[in-house]
């Protein structure tokens, strides 16, 4: 920063109640993976949407649904085992929907993701839920 400029007190606001967010969800992870823990990106993008509301109080952003989202890198690095770690059938199976359901319009990507948040989307029923995603994404061409 120059001598003749002057802060940015909405980027200094917003990286102090990013702060107090990251940090409740250190404590959570620390609590519930101990010490073997990271950050993913989808939880950045929820820590970025409560600062938002925060700050704007607006919590119906547009983007808030898509941010429920892993990363494509993330869900590929589940589905092929590069985690370095044993991946749980439940762990394969939301990084293929998350990776499956990215395309969606937000309401059907909120109705997949409440669906597999409920547990009605399982390893037995993956590849029926995977034909159903490509089903609703192939009907947006005929729209």
């Amino acid at each position: 920063m120059s001598q003749n400029s002057e802060p940015d007190w909405d980027s200094i606001n917003r990286g102090k109640v990013r702060h107090f967010f990251a940090l409740e969800l250190y404590k959570y992870k620390l609590d519930t993976e101990g010490y073997n823990m990271s950050l993913k990106p989808s939880e950045k993008g929820i820590i970025e949407v409560f600062v938002d509301y925060v700050m704007n109080g607006d919590d119906e952003k547009d983007e808030s649904i898509s941010v429920r989202l892993m990363s494509k890198k993330e869900c590929e690095s589940i589905i092929v085992g590069d985690s370095g770690r044993e991946v749980s059938a439940e762990e394969h199976t939301r990084a293929v929907i998350h990776l499956e359901a990215r395309d969606l319009k937000d309401p059907d990507l909120n109705k997949v993701l409440d669906a597999l948040d409920d547990g009605k989307i399982t390893q037995n029923n993956l590849t029926a839920s995977v034909d159903k995603i490509n089903e609703i994404k192939s009907n947006y061409d005929k729209e």
